[in-house]
């Protein structure tokens, strides 16, 4: 009963009524419904953020009925998901880096041991040790793969 008949700016202290009207504006533009976020002030002058949805009625009383929620919580809940979120791609990023790093130090030893093989089979054409070396060739060289 209080709020029938104040204006926006008595409710919605923070807003200027350069705001309110292309807020109207909007609501017009809109088939006669809008949705929107703004600051509201409580009977004992606190404040809190709130969702306003708003329908008009017609041009005969220029009424209009405001549906608004507090969403102070909301806003909270999603700055710490905000939050989490940055959290986990600094981590994503860090684990991408001790993975590349982690891969390249294996990889190094495993390259070098390769080629040794490729110059032992070359320097020694033993048929046994020649079928050895391949064996040990082809087991680096599918761990090699796997990293």
């Amino acid at each position: 009963d209080e709020l029938i008949g104040m204006g926006v700016w008595e409710v919605d202290h923070l807003e200027a009524k350069k705001d309110a009207k292309s807020r109207m504006d909007k609501i017009l533009e809109n088939n006669g419904a809008a949705q929107f976020q703004s600051i509201h002030r409580r009977k004992d002058g606190s404040t809190y953020n709130a969702e306003v949805k708003v329908i008009y009625l017609g041009q005969r009383d220029a009424k209009f009925v405001c549906f608004v929620e507090g969403i102070d919580e909301r806003i909270n809940r999603e700055k710490l998901i905000t939050d989490k979120n940055e959290e986990l791609q600094k981590l994503n990023k860090e684990l991408d880096t001790f993975v590349y790093r982690i891969s390249h130090d294996l990889r190094a030893p495993l390259a070098s041991s390769i080629g040794l093989l490729e110059f032992l089979r070359m320097e020694n054409p033993k048929k046994e040790i020649a079928e050895l070396l391949l064996l040990q060739d082809r087991s680096l060289k599918s761990m090699d793969e796997f990293i």
